[in-house]
């Protein structure tokens, strides 16, 4: 018997022993967790079959974080990835299931970029930019005709056109910005003085730009794209408002026809959260946007409902609560 107890121990003690030696415990480091890989923003397709997501890569040797594209089947299977370039991210179908628009620096600045989308497959071919702003571009939405798009962009207040609406207007606020641009890049004196709230969004400083909402079609010859929200409307303040997440500060209509934003609009931002939602026709004169909710509190998350009869958004009762 003791024989026996004595080789039952032994053979116990062996297994562990022996995978030890295989797979050897050890604790995370900061390393094992950058590796790993960081999966966001998944994106079903029109018809159903796909799902597309962006991955990001962490790479501690060049001190950066890239973002690619991939898909895969919704039934299940085989992930795919789809981009390779300099970082890609925010991809969005196309409500045909012909494209999908996404936001990428392969140039050098942030634009939006599109690729044809072969939904049997799940595949999509090399991508084209579609915008060239010197301010760039992020947040990019589909209209429902599959040509328009919605997207941000931070621009000088100061650029507003005084012409009619049209081309004429887009062009001169998007060569004001350029200009603008140019000249803050050659000025050697990077520091800035502030004298008032507020000046920075979480990690990132105010400046002198503002963010804009901005629609645009992704044909050829479409020109520069039209600001909804110019400083003549919103003021010095940002649409969409600052936000860390959630939904989007900005929605277009089922037929197209019609925007709905979120801005701030009381004197001093940084002491309110009185953040209301407006609602503008496409192709009417920015200033004739009207504002369609009542709290006191902040409004944001504007959705139509599939048939274009309602707008629901996110309310809170009382001014001054951050929480959700």
């Amino acid at each position: 018997m003791r024989f026996r107890s004595t080789f039952a121990l032994a053979c116990i003690l062996a297994v562990p022993f022996t995978l030890t030696a295989q797979t050897p415990k050890r604790p995370m480091t900061f390393a094992d967790l950058q590796a790993m890989k960081r999966i966001s923003d998944p994106q079903i397709s029109p018809s159903g079959k796909w799902v597309l997501f962006t991955v990001t890569d962490v790479s501690l040797e060049n001190n950066s974080k890239t973002n690619h594209l991939w898909a895969v089947p919704l039934a299940g299977g085989k992930e795919v990835r789809l981009t390779s370039g300099k970082g890609e991210s925010e991809g969005r179908f196309s409500p045909d299931g012909k494209w999908v628009m996404y936001a990428s620096s392969e140039t050098g600045s942030a634009q939006i970029w599109m690729a044809p989308w072969n939904d049997g497959a799940g595949t999509m071919a090399a991508g084209h930019q579609v915008t060239s702003l010197e301010t760039e571009t992020d947040g990019p939405i589909w209209a429902p005709d599959s040509k328009h798009f919605l997207f941000v962009s931070e621009v000088y207040p100061e650029c507003e056109s005084k012409a009619p609406i049209g081309p004429q207007r887009n062009e001169e606020e998007a060569n004001c910005n350029a200009l603008k641009d140019a000249v803050e890049a050659k000025n050697p004196a990077k520091a800035r003085i502030f004298t008032t709230l507020l000046y920075r969004h979480w990690d990132h400083y105010q400046g002198d730009k503002r963010s804009h909402i901005f629609y645009t079609s992704m044909e050829p010859g479409a020109g520069a794209p039209q600001d909804l929200t110019p400083a003549s409307v919103i003021g010095d303040h940002v649409a969409p408002t600052f936000s860390l997440g959630g939904p989007m500060g900005y929605a277009i209509s089922p037929d197209g026809h019609e925007v709905a934003y979120v801005v701030n609009l009381d004197k001093v931002p940084a002491e309110s959260t009185n953040n209301d939602i407006y609602t503008l026709q496409l192709g009417a004169e920015p200033s004739t946007a009207k504002k369609v909710s009542t709290s006191p509190g902040s409004d944001d998350g504007p959705a139509y409902s599939p048939d274009g009869k309602w707008l629901a958004w996110r309310s809170q009762a009382r001014n001054g609560f951050e929480s959700v």
